[in-house]
């Protein structure tokens, strides 16, 4: 880096300056949208949660079977997270799977759908699996009927997810609760890829004590020192919720579920008005870390 030396190939100093926009700008602004108070803008910038994470952590996107090792296995040791990744992927977790918004856990079944959709499984299997699992048990009949919609079409026996044991067993454990007949008559539809061998529906109790995310919990994530960021979001906060806006949202989510294909035909729609959402679904702001060097 001293007088007369050549610059690094591919334009390093240009690459460093696009990553420090990327997180100084693109990440707090996708950030911000996805708490928007307007449902429309939730889920237009959920659906870009794969892009967005692309572009702040690009090493997420490489395939660990790329390298040493080559059994295939995904369970071999992988690198750490980078310490401003690792605060992204804390602060979609406890900021929208664990929010105290029922419109908050919402978008995170939404992000999850986009990360599916276009990410290596592994992306989603290794980070936000065990939340999105979770929320199948929530206390908010709405957040269920958003689970069911959104995570059908991935666990159907030709779906990305049709092999995963822990994501079918949850859908099979809401189909037999009996809580949600329209959750129910959604994943029914789909079809269901078949249910693992000895897979236990009863993983754990109540929405507070299966799988909980903990810091060891989460494979790449390197446990963080302190208590401040495990106590913001950690509860459901039902009673916190607007009836009228619930209500709106259930509307909506039971219109989505009126159209899929089902045996029986489905009853007439009701005309339910546009949600207004006027409550923000953001938890704390999003300060990425100082970029050293």
């Amino acid at each position: 880096s001293g007088p007369g030396a050549e610059p690094e190939p591919g334009g390093g100093g240009d690459g460093s300056s696009a990553k420090d926009l990327t997180w100084s700008v693109v990440v707090p602004l996708f950030l911000q949208l996805c708490g928007d108070g307007v449902a429309e803008v939730r889920d237009e910038a959920a659906r870009a949660t794969s892009k967005a994470v692309q572009t702040a952590a690009p090493e997420l996107f490489i395939d660990p079977r790329d390298g040493e090792g080559s059994s295939g296995s995904l369970g071999g040791s992988k690198p750490p997270l980078l310490a401003e990744t690792s605060r992204l992927v804390r602060h979609l977790i406890r900021t929208f799977a664990r929010g105290r918004s029922f419109r908050a856990r919402m978008t995170y079944i939404r992000m999850c759908d986009s990360v599916i959709r276009d990410s290596p499984l592994h992306v989603f299997t290794d980070l936000f699996l065990r939340p999105l699992v979770r929320l199948v048990v929530d206390p908010v009949k709405n957040v269920r009927l958003c689970w069911a919609i959104t995570i059908a079409p991935h666990i159907r026996k030709v779906g990305r997810l049709g092999s995963n044991p822990a994501v079918v067993a949850a859908a099979y454990r809401m189909i037999n609760s009996g809580k949600d007949p329209e959750g129910r008559r959604v994943l029914e539809a789909a079809p269901l890829a078949d249910l693992p061998e000895g897979v236990d529906l009863n993983f754990g109790g109540g929405p507070d004590s299966d799988m909980d995310e903990s810091d060891k919990g989460e494979g790449w994530l390197p446990i963080e020192g302190g208590t401040g960021d495990s106590s913001g979001c950690s509860d459901v906060g039902v009673g916190e919720e607007n009836e009228e806006d619930e209500r709106r949202e259930g509307q909506r989510h039971e219109e989505a579920a009126s159209c899929v294909p089902q045996p029986p035909p489905p009853a007439p729609g009701s005309g339910a008005s546009q949600p207004s959402a006027s409550a923000s679904a953001q938890g704390s702001a999003f300060l990425p870390p100082p970029r050293v060097g």
